[in-house]
């Protein structure tokens, strides 16, 4: 599965407020090759979607989660210059 935190969450929400993304859009975590790719996306019945507060997050399709496998998606870098991480999901067991 795969773990979105809450910093994470309340920037990507955030941002999606600032730059009026509907609320049934969420940022949609999809493989290109092997790479990880995010984009502004609406869910379907075959995703995996993740809230905060009440507002969608992040959409993972449940065949692309299976394929990562456990991780978590986390904010790093210098807070002017902040960017997303994944990392597997080992590293947050407490979480």
């Amino acid at each position: 599965m795969i773990g979105l935190n809450e910093l994470a969450a309340t920037i990507l929400i955030e941002n999606f407020k600032n730059n009026r993304v509907g609320p049934e859009k969420g940022l949609r975590l999809s493989l290109r090759g092997k790479k990880p790719m995010l984009k502004i996306d609406s869910y379907s019945d075959n995703d995996h979607v993740i809230t905060h507060n009440g507002v969608i997050a992040l959409i993972v399709d449940k065949q692309v989660e299976t394929k990562i496998g456990d991780a978590f998606i986390d904010i790093e870098g210098d807070p002017s210059d902040p960017y997303i991480s994944i990392r597997p999901n080992i590293l947050y067991n407490d979480e």
